[in-house]
């Protein structure tokens, strides 16, 4: 599946995909520095 072009829900779950990274990461950087 291409990032580029496509429809609205392409989109959608692109920007879902990237709010899932962005919440694990910033999750396990909270972790690192909690410790």
């Amino acid at each position: 599946m291409s990032a580029l072009g496509g429809g609205k829900a392409n989109e959608l779950t692109f920007q879902n995909d990237m709010l899932k990274h962005l919440l694990a990461n910033g999750w396990l950087l909270g972790k690192a520095w909690a410790t």
